[in-house]
């Protein structure tokens, strides 16, 4: 949103508020409300009575309603100036005349700062800014704009470490060449600022959204979990009270689905686990929601937030929910800790009583279940439908996970950067990007994921009408990878009735070594020869 946008009739109500909004619990959008305030104070602040300019129109007020209140101010004189390039450089071009800045003033952001020059009449212009503390692998003198020659004259004051040469890699980077090449860059390709007042209180929910198709819509299954260690009892009641809030907009950001409840209740007491996996999804309170809306793509926003402390647990993304309703397709997979049946032969999922797992952790001694849907098979001469269905386990095939998958983090956390040991499956807090699945292009035979040695147990696969699939470990596929890791492979053959069908299947991984492992779904209708891939992260732990 440029600034140039912010004064048209269409401002007040533009989408990029709600895109915006800091939290959707409240009842006011807080990034609005900081935008009228920082009209209100641009125009009371800078105002120029003299000649009659609105504050909103001078370049400190422009600056003021992009970036908000500055972190650091400092105003410097003529005569404190010991440069001769400054005095160069602070001619400010108006209309046809120069005019002599006699005062400069420095607005210092997070990571860049804004110049104005100003006169004895109080008229401020922009007379420059750089980025700083961008990248590590400028030079020392190096320009974020242009190139420069360290050794020949810089325009301005960039570089006042000349003096203080140990500071020359915290300060400002030299200006561009012409002060209307300063404004352009900064102002506007600069982001606009925004500080969300929450952000000290906010922190991630691990979750599992899973789309089906259902009727003319969607069924979005949701899950998450809120860190009992998160909730604050009342002190005269014991109880706990909090909201709690699900959003869905369309790419316009209309409203799709809109719901919000007050909750207070008792925490049970904690039942005694069996074992780490089970312990850390005791630790947390499970929520669960279905949803349905029309198929299309979605920004949607989990919201929490405990009404004694203050504390907001979050989670913000955008998911398609659009499947070709012309061919074979599956659905998302819904990873669970337990899947029991209504009844004896269930016919569908209101037949299953599924118990999610959204921090997809389990222990040895557990099962994973994973719950799908085929939709669009084609029948046989018969009427029949044959399909193929192979579930391979292995390495994840991408270089970073988020960390907020397995656990929550605060949201000041998860701006830092994470690393994850395979082995182990602990997270570790160090100097890169994201949660690193350790992958290499180089690994040895004797690192693989999934040893000769081991005995797997069976996998049972469920399909509709309550049949049940045994798979004993001889019949279980071990290849190894290109890079020397073994991967686990089940297929089986399904013959039904259904153009639409639902399977879920229970996985022994009591021969697993701990670590996040990858579990990929490829189906195929024999029929068509059409296949569809769908894949989930898990976590095993001791």
């Amino acid at each position: 949103m440029e600034i140039t946008h912010l004064h048209t009739t269409n401002w007040p109500n533009c989408i990029c508020w709600k895109r915006q909004d800091p939290l959707y619990l409240s009842d006011f959008n807080e990034r609005k409300m900081e935008h009228f305030g920082r009209i209100a104070y641009s125009n009371l602040r800078f105002k120029r009575f003299l000649d009659n300019v609105e504050g909103w129109q001078t370049d400190m007020g422009k600056t003021y309603i992009k970036f908000g209140r500055y972190r650091r101010r400092v105003t410097t004189y003529k005569g404190t100036w010991d440069s001769e390039e400054i005095i160069d450089a602070a001619l400010i071009r108006r209309r046809s005349s120069h005019i002599l800045a006699t005062m400069m003033e420095f607005w210092y952001y997070e990571n860049f700062q804004i110049k104005f020059c100003g006169t004895t009449d109080d008229i401020w212009y922009f007379c420059g800014g750089s980025w700083y503390g961008v990248s590590q692998r400028l030079p020392i003198g190096a320009s974020v704009f242009r190139e420069y020659d360290f050794g020949a004259k810089l325009p301005l004051f960039a570089i006042i470490g000349d003096k203080y040469p140990k500071e020359k890699r915290q300060v400002f980077a030299p200006l561009p060449r012409t002060l209307q090449e300063a404004s352009h860059h900064i102002l506007k390709k600069t982001k606009q600022r925004f500080v969300d007042p929450y952000l000290n209180r906010k922190y991630s929910l691990p979750h599992q959204i899973a789309a089906f198709e259902e009727r003319d819509g969607m069924r979005v299954e949701l899950s998450y979990m809120i860190p009992k260690d998160r909730l604050t009892e009342n002190f005269e009641t014991g109880e706990v009270s909090f909201w709690d809030g699900v959003f869905f907009f369309d790419q316009q950001w209309n409203d799709m689905y809109n719901d919000r409840q007050s909750r207070t209740f008792t925490l049970p007491p904690q039942n005694p686990a069996q074992n780490a996996a089970a312990q850390h999804r005791n630790d947390h309170l499970l929520v669960s929601r279905k949803v349905s809306v029309p198929q299309g793509r979605y920004h949607f926003s989990v919201e929490f937030m405990d009404q004694t402390s203050g504390l907001i647990g979050m989670v913000r993304d955008e998911k398609p929910f659009v499947y070709n309703q012309e061919t074979f397709h599956l659905s998302d997979l819904l990873v669970g800790s337990d899947i029991q049946v209504k009844k004896a032969l269930p016919e569908g999922r209101d037949d299953l009583i599924i118990t999610p797992n959204p921090v997809r952790t389990f222990s040895q001694s557990e099962s994973v279940f994973i719950y799908l849907e085929l939709y669009d098979l084609q029948r046989d001469d018969f009427g029949n439908t044959q399909y193929e269905i192979s579930y391979t386990i292995g390495k994840p095939e991408v270089d970073a996970l988020s960390p907020t998958l397995f656990a929550s983090q605060d949201l000041i956390e998860t701006m830092g950067k994470t690393e994850i040991n395979l082995e182990s499956g602990q997270t570790d807090y160090i100097a890169a990007q994201g949660l690193q699945t350790g992958l290499s292009e180089d690994s040895e035979e004797d690192s693989s994921v999934f040893p000769d040695s081991d005995i797997w147990g069976e996998t049972r696969v469920y399909t509709s009408g309550g049949q049940v699939h045994h798979i004993p470990a001889e019949d279980l596929k071990i290849k190894r990878s290109k890079d020397g890791d073994l991967t686990r492979t089940v297929t089986a053959n399904y013959e039904g009735n259904r153009e639409d069908d639902f399977t879920y299947l229970q996985i022994d991984v009591n021969q697993v070594p701990e670590g996040i492992y990858q579990l990929t779904v490829l189906a195929k209708d024999k029929q068509t020869d059409q296949t569809d891939t769908k894949y989930v992260y898990f976590r095993i732990v001791e």
